[in-house]
């Protein structure tokens, strides 16, 4: 596993581990009360490349990052838009990571940045999706 030098974390799992840490992330987030920040992960399916110390294969690398939103008012569509925005852009801040950190020379991918992108604001807005309502509730 290698940390790149910024605010994000780059990470290398199985696809089963991966399931796995989705599923817990999912139950966090329904248990959370006022949380603020979106958690965007930029994904990146990759050819076997290496193993873990114990044998397991990794051909999955994603980098996250987290998305503050306390600054707006969710009931505001306009402030929706802006979180749309910064979700997107997060995503295509990480994707960019992706290709810096783990370049297509060395970690050959089975993904397009621009899929990549797709991926990561999609999977993000099931939580931008819960954030409104919950705004929309008080």
């Amino acid at each position: 596993m290698r940390e790149a030098n910024f605010a994000s974390r780059a990470t290398a799992l199985t696809v089963p581990t991966l399931a796995a840490v989705a599923f817990m992330a999912a139950g966090s987030w329904a248990v959370a009360e006022q949380v603020t920040e979106i958690t965007v992960v930029a994904p990146r399916g990759i050819a076997r490349v290496d193993t873990t110390s114990a044998g397991i294969p990794i051909d999955s690398l994603w980098i996250t990052h987290r998305v503050g939103y306390a600054d707006l008012d969710l009931s505001d569509p306009a402030n929706i838009k802006e979180l749309d925005k910064r979700v997107k852009e997060a995503a295509e801040k990480g994707c960019q990571e992706l290709d810096r950190v783990y370049p297509d020379t060395v970690y050959p991918s089975f993904d397009s940045a621009r899929t990549c992108v797709k991926i990561a604001v999609g999977n993000a807005m099931s939580q931008v999706d819960a954030a409104v309502a919950a705004s929309q509730k008080k």
